[in-house]
């Protein structure tokens, strides 16, 4: 008896110590990988050039980031940091429209198309997520008789705005087409 007794109060004991320790606490550095930023290779840029399916060519202002954030973990008491790197195109000023994306560690690239009036198309996990109708990935894809390498394309999904409905991007290129008001644009090669 005296040992189940035993057996209990530490079983007890160690539910107690287990409820009151610290959880465990992000430490360090958590960094934006390498090869992920070669979604987005934007930096020093401030503009990148489309074609329209109908031949108009548009130069769209671009904004790009790639910052450390310093935050605090109140829980343990302490402070980490984590990298991010993101960008915003600038697509139709007279729509007041933008597409906005931001890549956190390892490569968690996300994305938004929106106005001052909508959100059109959305999504993240664009590198690494499942394949499905609405999104997939290619080893390579011609696009405006250009031949990209590993691609990915997200459409809108169902219930969505459609003005804005498909997004491919490219390792080393970032954005290279969209669809917009039924007009396709094409990185200018």
């Amino acid at each position: 008896m005296k040992i189940q007794w035993f057996l209990f109060v530490l079983l007890i004991g160690l539910v107690c110590m287990s409820m009151t320790q610290c959880p465990q606490c992000i430490k360090g550095r958590l960094k934006v990988d390498d090869n992920a930023k070669q979604w987005l290779p934007y930096r020093g840029k401030d503009s990148i050039t489309f074609i329209s399916s109908s031949g108009v060519i548009s130069k769209m202002k671009c904004s790009y980031a790639d910052v450390t954030n310093t935050y605090q973990n109140f829980e343990c008491d302490d402070t980490y940091e984590a990298d991010s790197v993101g960008f915003t195109l600038e697509i139709k000023p007279s729509d007041s429209l933008y597409l906005t994306c931001n890549m956190n560690s390892p490569s968690w690239l996300c994305f938004r198309t929106m106005n001052m009036d909508s959100a059109f198309i959305s999504g993240c996990n664009v590198l690494n997520g499942p394949i499905t109708e609405m999104r997939k990935s290619f080893t390579t894809y011609t696009l405006n008789n250009f031949r990209y390498s590993d691609v990915k394309l997200v459409n809108a999904y169902p219930g969505t705005n459609p003005d804005f409905d498909s997004l491919f991007f490219a390792r080393n290129y970032g954005v290279v087409s969209f669809k917009y008001k039924s007009t396709w644009y094409y990185l200018k090669q």
